[in-house]
């Protein structure tokens, strides 16, 4: 999950390679605005999804990981090179190529915590996706230690935003990205190394006392299994059909088949079938949402709909809050240091807060509906106040961008979450994609909208524009049913 660090890493990078840009890469470098680095990186995590769904059937998932990872980390290590040269380029290895592995990682990785363990799915997403904000920890302190070990100021303001053009800064930038590049690129290997596939579904059934009968006494030790164990299916049980959904089952013919078994050793075999029994019943319990929608089914509800909202508003607010937490807050709080220590701050309070959800998630003492709503309502009141913060204090500045993260950090272990008990799991990742178009579209639109109403209005009316799109998705979102969709799905 090492990319994925590179969302929280950019807000501190970004200033160095934007002050590199104005003052030190070759004549001509600026062909694009860089602001669409990180807009592109989010957008074309979408692809990504869909690109290792469609693969998913003809490779291994592992092998689509690994190469590309090897992909993703070429690029990484060109950007070295890239950044003294042409934002364009630039974007193509750290915003394309990035955005393609974080989302290609993202299904990988999910998709083997819900084979390995679905009904602890929740937690383990979380914890999964909070392995790589823990990583930007180290790297965001080791990218200022390169970049400004002294904490020298920026020295030239140009317009709303603050530079640093001393040339013994600017000539560290090229090498903080290769060190970034091997962190990423040691962690992934090693990743991939210890990556196992998961363990095939445990199957069993019941034979008829017939075909029991005409088995030798070797034969009735193996273990009887030829229906696959799968609580989303149908599953023949001695010739009795049982329906599982959630709680709602029906095993009594196995049971009723069993005590009618009467052959000489039956009992070691009525044990073993019984056993089989015991396992089916564990696993409808823990299976929260056990029937699956098609895609195009998912489509037709107002659920889909309210969380694609939700994707849509709570990443404009991360992309604020990733690009402009330290390039804002320079302009009153002219201490790279400290700018760096919150940055560093920020993916600790988000791996706190998601694993907390997901293991709030995991007991059933939160529900999805109610941490949209907490999401939402802190995410609107913050954006409100985050042009005065800085202004007023940087202790005040620290705990508003602490509560932005908080509020918005939930979004990559809720949705696919939300996808996986709300239209169940046998169209994950398709529906997960679909999900992930949203941060395709917010991707595109914050590149093309931002810049021109920073410019126009001032930064005042950029953080205000979240808090206003914050409200709406509330709205929607209280609006919602989520027990009604439950109760159609289980329908």
């Amino acid at each position: 999950m090492a990319p994925l660090s590179f969302f929280w890493v950019y807000g501190n990078l970004a200033e160095y390679m934007n002050s590199y840009f104005q003052f030190s890469c070759a004549p001509g470098c600026l062909d694009i605005d860089s602001e669409w680095i990180l807009s592109l990186y989010i957008a074309t995590t979408c692809p990504g999804i869909l690109l290792t769904k469609f693969l998913a059937g003809k490779i291994r998932l592992k092998w689509i990981g690994v190469v590309v990872a090897i992909l993703g980390n070429a690029g990484l290590f060109a950007s070295a090179w890239s950044v003294q040269v042409s934002v364009a380029w630039t974007t193509v290895f750290l915003g394309v190529m990035m955005g393609v592995v974080q989302g290609s990682t993202s299904v990988i990785a999910f998709e083997h915590v819900n084979s390995w363990a679905p009904d602890r799915a929740a937690v383990l997403m979380a914890t999964t996706t909070s392995t790589a904000t823990a990583l930007s920890v180290l790297q965001n302190q080791l990218i200022t230690i390169i970049v400004n070990p002294d904490n020298t100021k920026p020295d030239a303001n140009e317009g709303l935003k603050a530079y640093f053009s001393q040339p013994e800064i600017l000539a560290r930038v090229p090498l903080a990205l290769i060190c970034y590049a091997a962190i990423t690129c040691g962690c992934q290997f090693v990743g991939y190394l210890l990556l196992a596939s998961p363990p095939k579904p445990v199957t069993c059934s019941a034979s008829s006392t017939t075909a029991v009968k005409s088995k030798t006494p070797s034969d009735r030790d193996e273990t009887e299994c030829s229906a696959e164990m799968n609580p989303l299916s149908k599953a023949e049980l001695n010739g009795h059909t049982a329906e599982t959904y959630g709680s709602h089952n029906d095993t009594n013919g196995l049971s009723e088949s069993n005590e009618s078994s009467s052959f000489a050793g039956g009992n070691s075999v009525q044990l073993k079938h019984s056993t089989c029994q015991n396992m089916l019943s564990n696993t409808n319990q823990n299976s929260r949402h056990t029937s699956s929608v098609k895609p195009i089914e998912a489509l037709k509800t107002s659920v889909f709909y309210v969380l694609y909202l939700y994707g849509i508003v709570i990443v404009y607010g991360q992309l604020l809050k990733a690009k402009y937490y330290k390039e804002f807050a320079l302009l009153y709080i002219q201490n790279d240091r400290f700018l760096t220590l919150v940055g560093t701050l920020l993916p600790i309070m988000s791996t706190l807060i998601r694993v907390v959800l997901g293991l709030l998630l995991d007991k059933d003492i939160i529900t999805i509906q109610d941490i949209l709503v907490i999401s939402l309502s802190l995410n609107s009141v913050l954006c409100f106040f985050w042009y005065l913060a800085p202004q007023v204090s940087d202790v005040l500045y620290t705990f508003l961008v602490l509560g932005l993260a908080a509020a918005q950090t939930v979004y990559a272990a809720i949705i696919p979450t939300a996808c996986l008990r709300v239209f169940g799991p046998g169209h994950f990742s398709s529906i997960y994609g679909l999900m992930y178009t949203s941060i395709f579209i917010i991707g595109i639109l914050s590149a093309v909208v931002v810049s021109p109403l920073m410019h126009g209005l001032g930064w005042e009316w950029v953080f205000a524009s979240c808090g206003i799109a914050s409200l709406v998705a509330l709205m929607f979102t209280v609006c919602v049913d989520f027990d009604e969709m439950f109760n159609i799905m289980i329908d």
